[in-house]
Parts: structure tokens; sequence; C-alpha cells
């Protein structure tokens, strides 16, 4: 008579023993998971205080590096314009002028794309993670063995 119970309380142990396996594996990989998303936080929070941290005193100097940048592009651009329109009148401007709002327009889809696929990133990381939960869940109440 005591075998069969021993028999039960030998499967209950080892069905404690696998499900505290399988929680801590679960845990791992749930660790393992919040470790990825807390380096990224940390990466992406040193860029943005590395940007906005530079020295006072010379910042000045990338002030009047970039501004001396600009001023020779529009210095260039205002040549250049007044070069074509010289040779192929103003409706050549007017159409570069156009080329020139459809790259931007480009350049700011490319962007706002870029920020849409991080975003679906995220998602999927999350999707993942719901997924991995799930199937070990119905392993666990399956009674999978490894």
């Amino acid at each position: 008579m005591s075998e069969p119970v021993t028999q039960v309380a030998k499967a209950a142990v080892a069905g404690i023993k696998e499900a505290l396996a399988v929680g801590k594996e679960l845990e791992s990989v749930t660790k393992d998971i919040q470790e990825l998303g807390k380096s990224e936080v940390q990466a992406r929070a040193a860029f943005r205080k590395k940007q906005l941290n530079r020295p006072k005193d010379t910042s000045v100097f990338s002030a009047v590096e970039e501004w001396r940048g600009v001023y020779e592009i529009k210095k260039i651009e205002e040549e250049l314009k007044n070069d074509i329109i010289e040779k192929h009148g103003p409706a050549a401007w007017a159409e570069i002028e156009t080329i020139k709002q459809r790259i931007l327009a480009d350049n700011k889809n490319l962007t706002d794309e870029f920020g849409r696929d991080l975003k679906k990133l995220a998602e999927l990381k999350m999707y993942c993670f719901i997924a991995a939960l799930l199937i070990v869940s119905f392993a666990y109440v399956m009674g999978y063995k490894p």
C-alpha cells in the first residue's frame, strides 16, 4: 500500500523539481532580456549626455565652425544659382529647387521610417518574450521532461 503513495510522492517531488528548473530558466531568459534592454537604454542615455555635455569654452568654436560651413554652403549655392539662371534661365533653377525639396522630403521620410523600424523592433522583442513564455508554460503544463 505504501508503494503507490511513495510513487506519487516521488512523482510530485520530480514535478516540483522540474517546475523549479523551468522557473529558473524562465528567470534567466527574463534577466537576459532585461539586461539587453537596460544596456540599450544606458547606451542611448550616454550618447545623449555626451552630446549635451560639451565644454562651454569650446562650444563657441564648434558653433563658429558650423556657421562657417553653413555660410560657405549658402555662398556656393548663391553663386551656383546665379550661374545656372544666367546660362539656363530661371526655369532651370526652379526645377533644381523642386528636386532639392524632393530630396529633403525623402531624407525626412527615411528618418521617420527608421523611427518606425525601431518601434517595430521593440514590439518584436516583446512578442518573442511572450511567445517564449507561452511555449515554456505549455511545455510545463504538458509535462515536458528535458
